[in-house]
């Protein structure tokens, strides 16, 4: 009697050679012969005959690997297994086994083991959506504002024509904020996929353009983000 294991999640990762392989000599070892398929940037789907042949591809900027395919199957085809590394646009690993239950179960935490080495460490910072959280925000900015505007009523008359004068005058920008929140959003979600990307794969000039990245996230973004942050204690220490 066959099982099957299915799961997808969401994870930044980055590949090398060594957990590429160890994906593919797990597959070859427990269901069969494998196939690997690597979808492009420039639309085109290429397709290794084995590892060695993959990273040996040269991945140029202009046909850059974002999604990684290892297909496998038993010559008697009652095994199967399928493990996908995308980065776009699902920006999820991908897990399917089919095989004898105990087959199933040694090769899931064998791949799982595998794929834990690979996260990185901004995983959870790609996992926020900066447009959802400025749409949170909002919601809670105007519900905080008709909180105070019901504690309001209770008061003087004055303060009330005060209050209604006021939110007035703001109307405008209250209409308009939410759009301008979503579109900051928008684009730290875009700054932030640049910077931080959920699926690197390092393979031919992708290890170059790694190096390059990983001195921009620890350089410029991880000191400013220190400098600020030692910015303001000093600022509340010494006030």
């Amino acid at each position: 009697m066959n099982s099957t294991y299915y799961e997808t999640f969401k994870s930044a990762f980055m590949a090398d050679e060594p957990e590429l392989r160890k994906i593919a000599e797990l597959l070859t070892k427990r269901i069969g012969s494998i196939d690997i398929t690597a979808s492009c940037l420039d639309n085109v789907n290429r397709s290794f005959n084995s590892l060695n042949e993959l990273m040996a591809y040269q991945n140029p900027k202009t046909q850059e690997i974002f999604r990684i395919q290892f297909s496998a199957r038993s010559e008697d085809r009652s095994r199967s297994a399928t493990i996908e590394l995308s980065g776009r646009p699902s920006h999820a690993i991908t897990i399917n086994i089919t095989a004898r239950d105990d087959v199933v179960t040694k090769l899931r935490s064998e791949v799982l083991t595998t794929l834990e080495g690979m996260h990185v460490w901004y995983n959870g910072l790609v996992q926020v959506d900066f447009t959802r959280v400025a749409t949170a925000t909002y919601s809670i900015a105007v519900f905080a504002i008709l909180l105070v505007g019901w504690r309001v009523s209770y008061l003087d008359e004055s303060i009330v024509a005060g209050f209604r004068l006021t939110l007035k005058s703001w109307a405008t920008f209250l209409l308009a904020l939410p759009l301008t929140l979503m579109a900051l959003g928008a684009v730290v979600n875009r700054i932030r996929n640049h910077l931080f990307p959920e699926a690197v794969f390092l393979i031919g000039q992708g290890v170059k353009r790694q190096k390059t990245l990983s001195y921009v996230q620890w350089t410029v973004v991880v000191g400013l983000v220190v400098s600020f942050v030692g910015s303001l204690l000093v600022y509340f220490v010494t006030t």
